[in-house]
């Protein structure tokens, strides 16, 4: 879930979530697929991904 630069070093405490983050999910020859339940699943599954690294830092 963590950003990255375009070196690829992540960028210290900002992360991605929700839909802004389901590119993660695919290759890059599929494109991001945003719509019923999978959207909302990797809503909360990104968000607790990112939540628990969050309170690691």
């Amino acid at each position: 879930m963590r950003m990255l630069y375009e070196n690829g070093q992540a960028i210290e405490g900002l992360y991605a979530v929700s839909t802004d983050s389901m590119g993660v999910l695919l290759s890059g020859k599929t494109g991001c697929i945003d719509c019923g339940g999978v959207a909302h699943v990797w809503c909360f599954i990104s968000g607790r991904i990112a939540g628990e690294q969050a309170a690691v830092q």
